[in-house]
């Protein structure tokens, strides 16, 4: 699977540690992915980070997380990636892309 985030659909769930969002978003912008609010057969990523859960919540995934493993199971190649491999493909990216001129 590309490791890469050009050409990518990109979806966040949770809270991001190290960077905000919109900053989130802007890197992937930078590293020409796109971004999606939601989950869908054309999403290649999705990027989880933390959430806090009511302590008597069973459920252990967000929505995203859910709707990524079903259409992971119906045969679309969505990657479940966290923050830090987030950082990785986006330096990696930024690197090749400055290295290349």
């Amino acid at each position: 699977m590309k490791t890469n985030l050009r050409g990518q659909l990109v979806v966040f769930t949770g809270s991001l540690i190290t960077m905000t969002r919109k900053e989130a978003c802007h890197l992937v912008l930078s590293a020409k992915g796109n971004i999606a609010n939601h989950v869908s057969k054309e999403t290649n990523i999705l990027v989880v980070g933390h959430y806090s859960k009511n302590l008597f919540d069973k459920e252990q995934l967000t929505k995203k997380e859910k709707m990524a493993q079903l259409y992971q199971s119906e045969g679309f190649p969505i990657m479940t990636i966290n923050e830090k491999q987030l950082l990785k493909y986006a330096i990696d990216d930024l690197k090749s892309k400055y290295t290349s001129i």
